[in-house]
């Protein structure tokens, strides 16, 4: 009887072995696919070195409040709104393939691409020694940009 209880164990414990190693061979096969807004395709996701704007997150505000002019479609319309552009900071520091990600309306997307075709260069982000394109996003929230233009 103690022979079987053995047994029974033994063949208990091959199997949850032989499940743990299934479930890990499935999870680690597994691909995933990185998505990126309106087919905009940076060079890497992942970089040892960040793009860094001239004065860093505190000059890309002062850059934003500096010249965003509030469009007066919108004003007259009274839209206000948040608005996300993605846009690729190339290899030379360069801003370039600006999209919208998020609209607000027609005015505001286009003063927010405006504003980020307006950045100056970037010191570029680097991946192995070399400089590479990655993606940026920026967002605009046009309601608190009108407190701040009035």
């Amino acid at each position: 009887m103690r022979a079987v209880k053995k047994y029974s164990f033994l063949v208990f414990f091959i199997n949850a072995l032989f499940s743990l190693s299934v479930t890990t061979k499935a999870q680690s096969d597994t691909t995933y696919a990185e998505v990126y807004p309106q087919g905009i395709k940076p060079d890497f996701s992942i970089v040892d070195s960040w793009p860094k704007y001239p004065g860093g997150s505190d000059g890309i505000t002062k850059h934003i409040i500096t010249n965003v002019k509030y469009p007066a479609a919108a004003l007259e319309a009274k839209v206000q709104g948040e608005v996300v552009i993605a846009y690729l900071v190339q290899k030379d520091g360069t801003v370039g393939d600006v999209r919208v990600v998020k609209s607000a309306h027609p005015a505001l997307d286009q003063e927010a691409i405006r504003v980020i075709l307006l950045m100056k260069p970037w010191k570029p982000a680097i991946q192995r020694g070399e400089p590479v394109k990655v993606l940026m996003q920026q967002k605009f929230d046009f309601k608190e940009l009108n407190r701040e233009l009035k």
